[in-house]
Protein backbone atom coordinates (compact mmCIF):
# COMPACT_ATOMS: atom_id res chain seq x y z
CA UNK A 1 0.00 0.00 0.00
CA UNK A 2 1.47 3.06 -1.67
CA UNK A 3 0.56 6.06 1.02
CA UNK A 4 0.90 9.85 -0.37
CA UNK A 5 2.40 12.77 1.06
CA UNK A 6 -0.55 14.18 2.08
CA UNK A 7 -1.79 10.98 3.22
CA UNK A 8 0.65 10.31 5.95
CA UNK A 9 0.43 14.39 6.41
CA UNK A 10 -3.27 13.84 7.65
CA UNK A 11 -2.15 10.41 9.39
CA UNK A 12 0.50 12.44 11.68
CA UNK A 13 -2.07 15.73 12.16
CA UNK A 14 -4.90 12.86 13.55
CA UNK A 15 -2.11 11.47 15.53
CA UNK A 16 -0.82 14.46 17.57
CA UNK A 17 -4.81 16.16 17.25
CA UNK A 18 -5.29 13.07 19.09
CA UNK A 19 -2.66 13.29 22.06
CA UNK A 20 -3.51 16.72 22.29
CA UNK A 21 -7.37 15.94 22.88
CA UNK A 22 -6.16 13.55 25.32
CA UNK A 23 -3.52 16.01 27.67
CA UNK A 24 -6.75 18.48 27.12
CA UNK A 25 -8.78 16.06 28.68
CA UNK A 26 -5.96 15.03 31.32
CA UNK A 27 -5.70 18.42 32.18
CA UNK A 28 -9.12 18.94 33.13
CA UNK A 29 -9.15 16.28 35.10
CA UNK A 30 -6.69 17.15 37.17
CA UNK A 31 -7.28 20.70 37.79
CA UNK A 32 -11.23 19.55 38.30
CA UNK A 33 -9.90 18.33 41.86
CA UNK A 34 -7.89 22.26 42.15
CA UNK A 35 -9.26 24.20 45.20
CA UNK A 36 -10.01 28.42 44.36
CA UNK A 37 -9.28 28.91 47.73
CA UNK A 38 -7.85 27.04 50.75
CA UNK A 39 -7.49 27.91 54.32
CA UNK A 40 -5.10 26.56 56.37
CA UNK A 41 -5.19 25.63 60.00
CA UNK A 42 -2.73 23.08 61.73
CA UNK A 43 -4.80 20.12 60.62
CA UNK A 44 -4.89 20.59 56.95
CA UNK A 45 -1.71 19.84 55.83
CA UNK A 46 -2.46 17.06 53.84
CA UNK A 47 -4.96 19.24 51.86
CA UNK A 48 -2.71 21.92 51.48
CA UNK A 49 0.13 18.50 50.10
CA UNK A 50 -2.27 17.52 47.84
CA UNK A 51 -3.25 20.72 45.89
CA UNK A 52 0.86 21.16 45.98
CA UNK A 53 0.75 17.89 44.04
CA UNK A 54 -2.00 18.92 41.66
CA UNK A 55 -0.27 22.49 41.07
CA UNK A 56 3.09 20.35 40.20
CA UNK A 57 0.92 18.12 38.16
CA UNK A 58 -0.66 20.92 36.06
CA UNK A 59 2.70 22.33 35.49
CA UNK A 60 4.11 19.14 34.22
CA UNK A 61 0.97 18.92 31.45
CA UNK A 62 0.54 22.47 30.25
CA UNK A 63 3.82 22.82 28.53
CA UNK A 64 3.27 19.14 26.10
CA UNK A 65 -0.38 20.47 25.61
CA UNK A 66 1.28 23.71 24.34
CA UNK A 67 3.53 22.48 21.97
CA UNK A 68 0.94 19.65 21.24
CA UNK A 69 -1.61 22.36 20.06
CA UNK A 70 1.36 24.28 18.06
CA UNK A 71 2.18 21.19 16.13
CA UNK A 72 -1.27 20.56 15.62
CA UNK A 73 -2.34 24.22 14.48
CA UNK A 74 1.36 24.17 12.23
CA UNK A 75 -0.09 20.90 10.63
CA UNK A 76 -3.47 22.58 10.08
CA UNK A 77 -2.10 25.56 8.47
CA UNK A 78 0.25 23.30 6.34
CA UNK A 79 -2.59 21.08 5.32
CA UNK A 80 -4.83 23.99 4.23
CA UNK A 81 -1.94 25.47 2.56
CA UNK A 82 -1.46 22.44 0.61
CA UNK A 83 -5.28 22.46 -0.82
CA UNK A 84 -5.07 26.01 -1.76
CA UNK A 85 -2.35 25.49 -3.68
CA UNK A 86 -3.81 22.45 -5.08
CA UNK A 87 -6.72 24.34 -6.02
CA UNK A 88 -5.07 27.53 -7.36
CA UNK A 89 -2.87 25.21 -9.83
CA UNK A 90 -5.57 23.29 -10.97
CA UNK A 91 -7.58 27.07 -11.65
CA UNK A 92 -4.56 28.15 -13.76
Amino acid sequence: MNLTTIEIVWIVWGAFALAWIIAILYQSQITSHEEDQLFLTGNQEVQHQEQVEIINKVRHIQPIVRVLGIIVGVLTLGIIGYYAYDAYKHLT
